[in-house]
């Protein structure tokens, strides 16, 4: 799992849609060959979780995207990483090119249980949700209700007075992060909200 980022804050890494017990940390993107295999994007470049995980959580979406109410779980036989980034993975059960089609575009989770913890002074970019967002006088500003990757970083969306606004996860709009006091510092959000 990538467990550092900006000043030394909270890491991009794994979501949680389904509940703080399990994390989203990739998707399937599509099949890999003939026999079954198929390439997960994790959503953490540097994670090598699924080398060390025995068995993930995947959720289907259908042809509208909306993802399957139960997961399946699916042990790991094998997995390896490609110098794209990308991983091939060997799910037990999942034989054929066909099996491995019905996973494209699906969501893989883990336990957090079975992920390694955070560094000191890290954590999930999960346990970002929910923080209140101040800004650098303390002044509350909003919450921070959800966490997306833009594909160039990660964006907190902060449930401001005056709606959502979307706060860039670098160095320019963020400050300090305080897990443990459940704050973060927005530098400038009154120059993120768009112009009416």
């Amino acid at each position: 799992m990538r467990e550092s980022g900006p000043h030394g804050a909270p890491a991009p890494g794994p979501r949680n849609p389904s509940g703080r017990g399990v994390l989203e940390i990739g998707v399937v993107t599509r099949p890999q060959g003939l026999r079954g295999e198929v390439r997960v994007h994790l959503y953490n470049r540097e994670s090598t979780a699924l080398d060390e995980l025995e068995a993930v959580l995947v959720r289907r979406r259908d042809e509208d995207g909306v993802a399957s109410a139960e997961p399946l779980k699916l042990g790991i036989e094998g997995a390896r990483s490609t110098p794209d980034g990308t991983w091939i993975v060997a799910f037990a059960g999942v034989v054929s090119r066909n099996d491995a089609e019905s996973l494209r575009g699906a969501t893989v989770s883990a336990r957090r249980a079975d992920l390694p913890g955070p560094d000191e002074g890290e954590l999930y970019v999960e346990d970002l949700v929910g923080l209140q967002a101040v800004d650098p006088g303390g002044r509350p500003l909003g919450v921070v209700r959800d966490v997306y990757d833009n594909g160039a970083q990660e964006v907190l969306v902060v449930a401001a007075e005056r709606g959502d606004v979307e706060v860039p996860f670098v160095d320019a709009h963020v400050g300090e992060v305080d897990p443990e006091n459940r704050r973060l510092v927005i530098l400038d959000l009154e120059a993120l909200i768009p112009e009416p």
